[in-house]
This record gives C-alpha cells, structure tokens and sequence, in this order.
C-alpha cells in the first residue's frame, strides 16, 4: 500500500494512509480539534525553547499512517502530549503504538482526556507522572491564551528542567474581553476609548476566549475604533446562564451601550412561544444579530 502525502489545510477520513510529512522535534502535541492546535500552535510562536510539531489524531487513524508517524517521530522525541477525544478505545491504535515507541525510546507520554471528566483508561498508555499530566490537563480544560502558554512553558520545564509556571487561570464563565490583557477591567478597555464617543458592546461566545479564536472579534473591535465608536467586547457561556447574566448586567451599568452587536446564536425561547427578551435588550439599545 502507498501512502499519500498530506496536504496543509486538508482533512483525512482514515481510510487512507497518509504520510504526514514531519521531522522530528522535541515535544509531539496531538489533538482531534482544531481549535485547540491552532491555540497551541500561536501560544508557541509567542513562547518557547524547543522544536515543537503539532498534528491532527484525525490524520493518524489508518494503521499505517500511525506507523509511519510514530517511527519517524519517536526516537527523537522527548515528550508526546495526546489529547484524546473520545477516549483510548478511539484511537486506540496510535495511542498503543505511542506508548510502546515510548518504553522503547525513553520518551514520556502524557495520554490526556479530551473533555473535563477523568478516562481511567487513558491512565495505563501514560508513562508520565500524574501529577504532571493533571496540570497539563488542566491548562487545556481551562483554556484561553494565558493557559496556552503556560502548557507551553510546563511542557518544556518538564524536559529541561527548567522553571514551571504557575498552575491553570480558571477562564471565568463571562466577562470583558482585551486583546492584550489576560483579564482585563473596564479601566483597561476605556483607555483605548475616545471620550464622548458612543459605546457598541461586542457579545460572542466565551469558547471563542476558550481556544485562543478571537481574531474575529479583535477585527470587528478595530472596525468599529475606525469608525469612531468605542468597543465594548463581552463574552458569555450562554445568555440563559446566571452568572452570564450577572456579569452583562454589571458591565452595561457601569458603561451603558448605545447599541448592541450579538455574536452569538443562542436559543433564548422556545419554538412557538413568544420571544423572551435577554440581557442584551436591558438596557433599551438596539441589538444588531451579527451571526
């Protein structure tokens, strides 16, 4: 069987075997989402010591593919980091050949699960301590630029030796948004302000912060500064969530929107049921649907 090389930007089904076309480096980093390898991906352009390759678990599901992978990755590596959505018996193949290619070359892996709930199964494919792997766990869950980083640095620090950082920032369930500050006050985001001009609150998704993909919102900020309005980005879990609401609330008090532009799609009533009004209709300015 031949194996097709792949192509940047394209996806495989698995039923083909494809050669991904890597050299080796230090630490291996795996994912089925693509979120979250953008994330690493840009936290790694902006920290880091050590060669670095990043790939897609959903390229690596033909037996021959994993194989081709794992013998010319594995006796370079120093640390493989595998986020496995779905569990060990997903990718059970990559995730047993990694483990082995680890006992045979002395490398640690870090078998992680791919959502917020333990995967004792996961536990027997990892040959790194569990403290270890529960903060690089961590910073995944959390998410968000800072906890990108802070993977990043931990990941090295455990090959190098050289100094961790701090543990995983909870990423709050809502609250303002700064391109530049991790988290931010509205002090923070009114410095960037032209007095007198009218305020638009920006509202998205809170995943958005989640996986490191706000480069939208950060557009649509820069957008509306050129037009001579202030941008007021939010996020929220759900305009449904208590905490999202109390937060929303808070902030439109203390600096009041002249107009409204929702990112978000979320349901807020039921079909056939009179629409209910949110949050983001409090304050009496207009809301403009931007999704």
């Amino acid at each position: 069987m031949h194996l097709l090389v792949a192509q940047k930007g394209s996806l495989s089904d698995g039923d083909e075997a494809v050669d991904l076309g890597q050299s080796p480096g230090d630490i291996l980093f795996l994912s089925a989402a693509d979120t979250e390898l953008a994330s690493i991906a840009a936290a790694r352009q902006a920290a880091g010591r050590h060669s670095w390759r990043l790939a897609s678990l959903s390229d690596l599901k033909h037996p021959m593919s994993v194989d081709t992978f794992v013998a010319r990755m594995a006796p370079k590596a120093r640390l493989v980091i595998v986020r496995a959505l779905g569990g060990a018996s997903y990718f059970a193949y990559a995730l047993e050949s990694l483990h082995a290619a680890s006992v045979a070359h002395g490398f640690k892996i870090a078998a992680l699960p791919g959502d917020d709930r333990p995967d004792p199964g996961l536990e027997p494919l990892s040959t790194l301590d569990q403290a270890s792997r529960e903060q690089l766990w961590a910073y995944l869950i959390e998410g968000g630029a800072e906890n990108a980083r802070g993977l990043i640095e931990f990941a090295e620090a455990l090959i190098d030796g050289g100094e961790q950082p701090g543990p995983a920032a909870p990423l709050l369930k809502a609250g303002l948004w700064h391109p530049d500050v991790s988290k931010p006050a509205l002090t923070d985001l009114r410095k960037g302000w032209t007095e007198g001009a009218p305020v638009a609150a920006v509202c998205f998704y809170r995943a958005l912060v989640q996986s490191g993909q706000t480069a939208p919102v950060a557009a649509l900020c820069d957008a509306l500064r050129e037009q001579g309005v202030n941008a007021l980005p939010v996020f929220v879990s759900s305009l449904k969530d208590p905490v999202s609401v109390g937060t929303l609330e808070a902030i439109f008090a203390d600096a009041p929107p002249d107009v409204v532009i929702n990112a978000t799609g979320f349901a807020v009533s039921s079909p056939g049921a009179r629409t209910k009004g949110t949050v983001l209709e409090s304050t009496g300015a207009p809301v403009l649907q931007a999704v």
